[in-house]
Parts: structure tokens; sequence; C-alpha cells
């Protein structure tokens, strides 16, 4: 017997057993995948036998459905992120919302805090109440990460999973929205060494996935050029430096200046927050900039024009960031597991290079 066949008599069961429980929704393929141990070419295979037979029904962009039920009536698509008021989050918001609106979904967001016990707090209480769909940017999923097993436990429960900036161990299955960082680091060393920078250093988060990339870019492209970097001039912060930072303790770009720094004629920040935080460091010290250091960044949002010296930035071509997540969403909600193309970078020059 084919094993689609025994896949499809397995879902019959299911399919039974979510009729008694008054449920009647399918879980996603990829959790299908998950639960019998086969590939999606098998899961739909299966899917189209009993959809054959009369027994579900597909929605489009929504899943697959008890024949003789109706979808979900939930809407809600639940954004996780670190803090919904960082910089770059309410405008996302903003224009996400009319864009689910208009395909019957409603955008709800919560903070994680950057804490896994909030995390965890937040994943139980969507296992509880289900939504439509999750989005979910991870914390520091360069480490470990201690609510694995819920998030297994939200998969096999059909609710649809994507991840945003990066993703989970474990989440390749899952639509996940990248950026380009390597080629965007390496972008801002060509245009740093044309200006007639030859030390170029580094301010990157350790706990985060983008941070290694654009670290790995911006080496990889200091050593194609023959610049004088090495591995010295890049320091390294985790979620709670920035956090300090950001609060005002600057000793640790200070302690970055004296160490790792002083011989460097330009830094490249893991994002603008950053670059501004180094900007007015370098200011209170009375060194000038782009004169004494030269500082460029990522996301080429407001910080990059807030301070005295505007910062040469990387950004996203306009809508770009907001196609890429609703394209990941409804790739989650149809169970496609199809990710967005890497979103590449464009510079935006001002005066801090």
């Amino acid at each position: 017997m084919p094993k689609y066949s025994l896949v499809a008599e397995e879902l019959r069961r299911l399919c039974a057993q979510l009729k008694r429980q008054g449920d009647d929704r399918l879980p996603s393929e990829q959790a299908l995948c998950l639960r019998f141990s086969c590939s999606r070419q098998t899961i739909r295979a299966a899917l189209a036998q009993l959809e054959q037979e009369g027994l579900i029904c597909k929605k489009r962009g929504s899943g697959s459905y008890l024949a003789d039920g109706r979808p979900r009536p939930d809407d809600r698509v639940m954004l996780l992120v670190p803090d919904e008021n960082e910089y770059r989050y309410p405008g996302l918001i903003r224009e996400l919302r009319p864009r689910f609106a208009a395909k019957g979904l409603h955008l709800l967001c919560r903070s994680t805090g950057d804490s896994h016990a909030q995390e965890r707090a937040l994943l139980l209480e969507l296992l509880r109440d289900p939504p439509a769909a999750v989005l979910l940017e991870p914390i520091g999923e360069r480490f470990p990460n201690p609510n694995e097993e819920l998030l297994k436990e939200l998969t096999l429960a059909g609710i649809p999973l994507a991840y945003l900036f990066g993703a989970y161990a474990g989440g390749a299955e899952a639509p996940c929205v990248t950026e380009a960082d390597r080629d965007g680091a390496a972008l801002l060393v060509d245009r740093l060494a044309e200006r007639g920078h030859r030390r170029i250093g580094g301010l990157f988060r350790c706990d985060d996935s983008r941070g290694y990339a654009r670290c790995a870019g911006a080496m990889r492209r200091c050593a194609e050029l023959a610049l004088v970097s090495g591995g010295r001039d890049f320091a390294w912060l985790d979620t709670e430096d920035r956090r300090r930072i950001v609060d005002g303790d600057t000793e640790l770009l200070r302690l970055f200046l004296r160490q790792r720094w002083y011989d460097c004629d330009a830094v490249i920040c893991q994002n603008d927050e950053l670059a501004y935080h180094l900007i007015r460091e370098l200011e209170r010290l009375g060194r000038s900039v782009p004169g004494d250091l030269a500082v460029a960044s990522f996301d080429d949002s407001y910080y990059a024009s807030a301070g005295s010296v505007g910062i040469t930035s990387l950004g996203h071509r306009a809508h770009a960031l907001a196609d890429a997540v609703e394209q990941a969403v409804l790739a989650a909600i149809a169970g496609t597991g199809q990710s967005p193309a890497p979103l590449p970078w464009f510079l935006v020059e001002r005066a801090s290079t």
C-alpha cells in the first residue's frame, strides 16, 4: 500500500476525532509532516484523497477543514516581538494592519520583552486560545531556547507559525523573513573603502543571527579588499548590553573605543540605534564624526537622522519588508512553508562617513 494511503487512513481517524471534539480545522501541512514523519508531497497526496472522498475541503490561504464544518472564526494574526515600540515596529505594524484586514485577518502585537519567560507565557496563552497564525521574532536564537517544546506543541496543534528576522533551531520548515545581511555588510565596507578608510571595525550582537551574518560579511569583504582590519576590531554585545547602552550606560562603548577601535578609522554597527549612541559617545569624548571615526549601520530608521550627524545606513525599498511579512504569514496559513527571498539592502549616504 502506498505511503500516502496509510497516511490518508490516519487522517480519516483524525477527522473523526476532530468531529467528536467539535473542531473543524485540520493541522497545517507542516504539522502533519511532523506528526506522521513523512514528506509534504505524501501529506498533499493523502489530503487530496480525502478531498476527493468529500471528507475535507480546502480554503485557499487558510488550510483544510472538515467538509461539513466551517472555518475557525478566529481572525487574529499574533505578532510577537521583543518590544513592539522599538523603532522598526510601529511603522511596520501600521502598514501591515490594512493588508491583513483586506484578507479578513486582524493583526495584534505583543511584546516578549526579550525574555524567554515572557515568551513562554505568551505561547501558553496562544495554545489555550489559538489564533489564525503567529509571527514570531526569536529572542537570541543563537543561544539555546528553553521554549523549543512549546513551539513544537504550537505546530502540532495546527497553529501556523512564521518567523521574523531569524528562526529558532528546528524552525527550518516555517516561513521566515530574512535580510541579505552578508551582502549588505559588504556594501558598507565597499563604500567606506572608497572613502579611504583602511581599518574598519564592527559592533554586532552575539546572540542574534543577523549580527553574525553582518559581521561575517564585513570581515570577508575586508579580507577581499586587503584592508588591515582584523578579528580584534570587531566587538560583540548581547541583549543586556544593548539595554544598558540604550538606558544611558555607555561604559561598554568607551571600553570598545579604548581597547578595540583605537586604530580604526571606521566602525559598522549592527543597527542605527547602536550607531546613534556610539556617535553621541564620540561627541562627549570630543571626537569628530567622520573626521576621527566614520560610522555606518543598518535599517535607515529615524535614528539615522535624529542626531547631530546623519548616519550612513542601509535600508530596504519602500514596502519591501511589509510585502515579505505578508508573504510569510500567508505561506504559513496555507501550509506551504515557503519563505520569501532575503530582502536586499540599499545604501543611504549621510554625513557620518
